[in-house]
């Protein structure tokens, strides 16, 4: 992938992920590694801090692909059965 496509589809993984916070419920709290923080606090984070916008654009990225994964391919979280005998 060449440069500017792949800064492309980065600016593009940063505008969605801003349009997902903005549709938060205001007062919802979100996991992101360790901390758990408000729709306010990460607002204000994403604005100021590049690292924490790419890192939470490429985890939110990372999540729904998992999901939609397992939507499509029935792998949803399953118990796995033990063999009886």
């Amino acid at each position: 992938m060449g440069k500017s496509r792949a800064t492309l589809l980065g600016e593009a993984m940063l505008k969605n992920t801003k349009q997902i916070i903005d549709n938060m419920p205001d007062g919802e709290e979100m996991q992101i590694g360790d901390e758990v923080l408000t729709k306010e606090e990460i607002q204000r984070r994403f604005r100021t801090d590049g690292d924490f916008a790419v890192f939470l654009g490429t985890y939110l990225d990372k999540y729904f692909k998992e999901f939609a994964v397992r939507k499509e391919f029935g792998k949803g979280r399953r118990i796995p059965r033990r063999p009886s005998g």
